[in-house]
């Protein structure tokens, strides 16, 4: 083989290792895409799309549901749009029964190993459209949703809570609902109060 053959063999081996390259790069980018669109897209159309309480936002609430929840050992409490699991185990770790409803199937996944390996027998996580869920078994009802849902929300909650149940909103208020509490952009609602001109803000120390 002469010089000129060696030539023509490097640059049909260069050719292709290009030609291969481009096509995974392709292949790479239509996965994150895919992946994007089943992270963000699904669950923004469908839903809330996922977004993380901060510690001092989740203990803040866990204390609003202490103080306003009373004597009621047995309650069922729901994170509607329950993320990666933390509210659900905090919320077990107070004694409650919690359920976490997730439309994303990766933060499903990833909520239900959380759970696993944290082993409270009272926590469980399930891949859930909270909007085509029947909330009437729950006692209380926790969330962190956005503006475009809430008035759809509160219908449904007025519509499937029973009274005394109680709401915890993280961040966004009902619109038509008058809180009976409110700390640091955390609103609590209560269903037999609902609708109620009375409302206590509490100071930023709990």
């Amino acid at each position: 083989m002469d010089f000129s053959d060696l030539n023509s063999l490097q640059l049909f081996i260069d050719e292709q290792s290009l030609f291969y390259f481009i096509v995974t790069i392709e292949l790479i980018l239509i996965l994150v895409l895919l992946l994007f669109i089943i992270y963000f897209g699904i669950p923004f159309v469908r839903g809330a799309p996922f977004a993380v309480s901060t510690p001092g936002k989740t203990k803040k609430m866990l204390e609003l549901v202490k103080r306003y929840l009373g004597d009621r050992p047995r309650a069922k409490a729901a994170d509607l749009g329950s993320g990666d699991g933390r509210l659900v185990l905090a919320l077990a770790a107070n004694g409650l029964e919690a359920h976490g409803l997730e439309i994303n199937p990766f933060l499903v996944w990833y909520s239900r190993r959380k759970v696993k390996k944290a082993g409270p027998e009272n926590a469980f996580i399930h891949r859930a459209d909270y909007l085509k869920v029947n909330l009437s078994e729950y006692d209380i009802i926790v969330l962190f949703g956005v503006f475009y849902m809430m008035d759809r929300l509160e219908q449904k909650l007025k519509n499937e809570l029973r009274p005394g149940a109680l709401i915890i909103s993280n961040y966004f208020r009902f619109p038509h609902w008058q809180p009976i509490a409110e700390q640091d952009k955390i609103f609590v609602y209560r269903i037999e109060r609902i609708p109620s001109p009375r409302r206590i803000v509490l100071n930023s120390g709990i």
